[in-house]
């Protein structure tokens, strides 16, 4: 077997591993958003739409993209065989996510007024902002975890993240709509956060940290450049999501809550659905990128790869949908949803 013959082969293996649990996922989030369909309706789904886009939004502002650039440090100090130093870095990603957690949560809970009359014209969701502040931190502090896996190269424990976080969020989420209606959308949110952040725990315990206790003047000072290229590779994701959020607060005030649920509904539908191929490859080219990033033509020939096998894979599920995007509609969601298709 050739070199290019393998370096596919392990494209193939990382997209093939995650797109497993991927689709597992998915089969647990039709479950989730079946039942919010039927318990919730459209302007339930809208609620939750908005409650999620804002939580999402605080939480790419505040982690100031250390999830991302971590996995860079992590990965080429662990390609060097440098334990020392992947100790120290995962050491200081730990109290910069706390610390920039605990502010996003505590920014959230000042600003729950400003955001209920943003969101929804009315003061009425403030306690609900102040309740779900405390998903930021969760969240944080979850991507952090999953950052740590995913830089080492621990790809069968990032995969199990995943999958029990879906998994058994289903089992949290069904029963609270079935019983409590839209009152579970804030108990769903802050509960499948927090259950995210323990799975995650969990499957880090194993990962021995041998750096010394540091205050957090030394922790800041070491992370300076982890921070400054976190925020660089954070912009255009902030942006995505800063927009959508503007879309969704532009259709609950012009239109309503119904006519959001209808957005998100086709959102997900793209998102979730279509982008199981990015996600599922992402997981495993960003470390390989990151421990060859001195070689430019190893860099070169990665990407090209990654492309190709992007190309092979997501047009026969792009075809698929758009010849069947009604019926999936009706099977995922409900016919109180059909507008989505003519959307």
């Amino acid at each position: 077997m050739t070199d290019n013959q393998k370096a596919y082969r392990q494209v193939f293996k990382g997209a093939s591993l995650f797109g497993g649990v991927q689709i597992i996922n998915i089969l647990a989030g039709i479950l989730r958003s079946k039942f919010a369909a039927i318990f919730l309706g459209p302007a339930g789904v809208g609620i939750m739409g908005v409650l999620n886009s804002t939580i999402h939004l605080i939480t790419s502002i505040f982690k100031l993209g250390l999830d991302t650039s971590s996995i860079k440090e992590i990965a080429f100090a662990n390609k060097l065989e440098d334990k020392r130093n992947v100790s120290n870095v995962i050491y200081n990603l730990k109290r910069l996510l706390w610390v920039t957690g605990v502010l996003g949560t505590v920014v959230t809970s000042i600003l729950s007024p400003f955001l209920s009359e943003i969101a929804f014209q009315s003061k009425s969701f403030t306690f609900s902002f102040i309740w779900i502040s405390v998903a930021v931190l969760f969240k944080q502090l979850t991507f952090g975890n999953m950052a740590i896996l995913q830089g080492l190269r621990k790809l069968k424990k990032l995969a199990m993240v995943n999958l029990y976080s879906s998994v058994c969020s289903v089992f949290i989420v069904v029963p609270l709509y079935y019983f409590f209606g839209l009152e579970a959308i804030i108990p769903t949110i802050i509960l499948t956060t927090f259950l995210g952040y323990l799975i995650s725990k969990y499957f880090t315990l194993s990962v021995e940290i041998e750096s010394d206790h540091k205050s957090l003047k030394n922790v800041f000072h070491e992370g300076k450049p982890m921070i400054k290229l976190g925020v660089t590779l954070s912009v255009g994701s902030i942006i995505t999501l800063f927009v959508a959020y503007l879309i969704q607060v532009y259709i609950t005030n012009v239109g309503g809550l119904t006519e959001v649920g209808y957005y998100n509904v086709g959102m997900i539908i793209i998102n979730s659905y279509v982008g199981l191929i990015f996600e599922s490859m992402s997981k495993d080219y960003f470390p390989r990128l990151s421990e060859i990033i001195n070689d430019i033509k190893s860099v070169q020939r990665t990407v090209t790869q990654q492309a190709m096998v992007v190309v092979l894979l997501i047009t026969p599920v792009i075809i698929l949908f758009l010849t069947f995007a009604e019926y999936f509609i009706v099977i995922l969601y409900s016919k109180a949803f059909l507008p989505v298709y003519y959307l």
